[in-house]
């Protein structure tokens, strides 16, 4: 993935050409607003706005369709098992590895 960002469409133009001598045909998106690997990125004025929101709901949505609702309350994130360790604990199937994988990325939020 590449991103340029120029105010003259002569410039893109030519990179554009270069690139696609050198890779082969691939998709070129032009104009304010761009989608890419989940980021929605938003060109106005000078200014870049990047967001994940619909990546982040997508993910809530995903786990809470898996799993539950996720409006439960709680005073803290933790409980006085969160440093505790359960050898005896049953690992996580591959399935529920690939979902830990994708929300992983919310605790940092």
């Amino acid at each position: 993935m590449t991103v340029w960002l120029h105010s003259k469409k002569k410039i893109i133009d030519d990179l554009a050409l270069i690139m696609i001598k050198e890779f082969g045909d691939m998709e070129i998106s032009r104009g304010k607003d761009h989608s890419i690997l989940g980021m929605e990125i938003e060109v106005t004025d000078g200014v870049v706005k990047l967001s994940m929101k619909k990546q982040i709901n997508k993910l809530i949505t995903d786990f809470e369709t898996e799993y539950g609702s996720l409006d439960n309350e709680a005073s803290s994130p933790g409980n006085r098992q969160l440093f505790n360790i359960r050898m005896d604990a049953e690992q996580l199937n591959e399935k529920r590895v690939r979902i830990f994988i994708r929300i992983q990325p919310l605790y940092f939020i």
